[in-house]
């Protein structure tokens, strides 16, 4: 893995919880889905947690997307621009020991009424 320990890549795929795959081919070998896919939904709903196997052209990745605990997808063909990047859950740098906390204090005055 050669990101930073903070950081968690992942991937678009709209189709983790849907119970019928479509008509594309599917294979199943060791309790794993393959599945070739060309399509990728961008929708935010879409994120998951997925690992980059190999780099398969210039322009495609093969990934391994983690639906849940259970379910996985190992996706060919799959493209670059649907695979982006998240901070992992309590690792961004507000969470780093010794980070600066202090509360602003704004007087109230200074707030339209309509905001209180």
């Amino acid at each position: 893995n050669p990101y930073p320990p903070n950081v968690q890549p992942v991937c678009f795929f709209d189709q983790c919880s849907q119970e019928e795959y479509g008509n594309e081919e599917e294979e199943s070998m060791d309790g794993k889905i393959f599945k070739s896919t060309l399509g990728v939904n961008s929708g935010e709903h879409s994120l998951y947690p997925c690992d980059i196997i190999e780099k398969s052209s210039d322009d495609f990745f093969i990934v391994r997307v983690h639906c849940n605990d259970e379910q996985s997808f190992f996706l060919t063909s799959y493209p670059k621009e649907s695979v982006t990047f998240r901070m992992k859950p309590y690792m961004s740098d507000q969470h780093l020991q010794g980070a600066f906390r202090h509360p602003i204090g704004i007087e109230d005055e200074m707030f339209p009424a309509q905001w209180k």
